[in-house]
């Protein structure tokens, strides 16, 4: 008794200034309350969750990142470099309790270091994907688009360089094939860091993963063919993308080519007319 409940960015705290009066009640057992994704506020939560989607690490200070997701949506996590924690496997199910959630820029972030975090390898769960869509023009395909080869260590999957070095796990001779498209897609408003998965990948260019082997291995470029490939069908093109954005970073998972509207295309030849009378 006597303490007091703040609330700073949404959150509860709870103080317990000199004074206050504090007693020691009988023991029982505190079963955590499970929190659906998408009633997840800043503050201290419990979930159970599927790591659904990795991120590319961007600082040497982040062990890990990318999408914890449920049958209600998908929030994004992190893990901060540290000696006693260590990466999430991705496709598996965790129970994590009393991890803290953090809102910046109107996004919610829960960070796992110090929460408990219980696998669950029997369980699946069936993750509502990400419905932000982007539309606009990809202007720019970077370097490691198409055909990509992928640290083979359980819990890693990073990309590799020509020489199949890993930053983490060095030299990887038994690497994992993997399909990606990197870019800038470009909306008229916003320019996106784009990340498309091989599934997107697929759908837009109806380029399966054999087929970029074997493109690769029949071909003296190796894996430039598959990039050039790639670039010729998508580079200039308008595209809808499907996915979840995150600092002007979008990773799209379903990707198509945007369809002629001849209204649309009207409309805006008269609006560019009627500006150039005024």
């Amino acid at each position: 008794s006597g303490a007091v409940i703040d609330r700073f960015r949404g959150a509860l705290s709870l103080q317990v200034p000199p004074g206050s009066v504090k007693s020691v009640m009988e023991d029982r057992s505190i079963r955590p309350n499970i929190v659906p994704i998408a009633e997840v506020v800043p503050g201290v939560v419990c979930l159970r969750a599927k790591v659904f989607q990795e991120y590319e690490g961007t600082s040497d200070r982040i062990l890990q990142n990318g999408l914890l997701g449920d049958e209600t949506g998908t929030i994004r996590f992190v893990i901060w470099n540290d000696e006693d924690v260590s990466q999430l496997v991705p496709d598996m199910v965790y129970g994590i309790y009393y991890a803290s959630v953090n809102e910046f820029n109107n996004r919610l972030s829960v960070s796992l270091n110090g929460a408990t975090i219980v696998p669950d390898e029997n369980a699946t769960i069936h993750v509502k994907p990400p419905s932000e869509e982007v539309k606009g023009a990809m202007v720019h395909l970077s370097p490691g688009s198409g055909l990509i080869k992928r640290c083979p260590v359980e819990g890693c999957g990073r990309v590799l360089s020509r020489q199949n070095y890993c930053p983490v796990h060095e030299i990887q001779p038994n690497y994992v094939y993997d399909l990606r498209i990197k870019g800038w897609l470009d909306d008229g408003q916003n320019t996106y860091d784009t990340i498309i998965s091989r599934e997107g990948v697929e759908e837009l260019t109806g380029l399966n993963l054999t087929t970029a082997q074997e493109m690769a291995e029949n071909n003296p470029l190796g894996l430039d063919t598959v990039f050039y490939h790639v670039n010729e069908l998508v580079l200039g093109r308008y595209l809808v993308c499907r996915g979840k954005t995150f600092d002007n970073r979008l990773f799209a998972n379903h990707c198509e080519f945007r369809k002629f509207d001849p209204g649309m295309h009207a409309e805006l030849v008269n609006r560019a007319e009627g500006e150039a009378h005024e």
